[in-house]
């Protein structure tokens, strides 16, 4: 159940701290699908328009 990993992600951060990652993807590159639902799994402030963005405009054209 998505929902209910999704909510033991939540539990578990205050527990085991917090980490950080770094995903980058290539400005021109084609991105599937999976590729945008796996950084929306990621953090919650990412998604398919976010990425877009940031894909096709210029540094300072997105905040993350």
């Amino acid at each position: 159940n998505a929902q209910l990993g999704h909510g033991l992600h939540h539990a578990l951060g205050h527990l085991l701290g917090q980490n950080v990652a770094r995903v980058a993807f290539k400005r021109s590159a084609y991105l599937r699908n999976f590729v945008f639902k796996f950084a929306e799994l990621l953090s919650d402030r990412l998604n398919r328009d976010l990425i877009g963005k940031a894909m096709t405009g210029h540094v300072n054209d997105y905040e993350l």
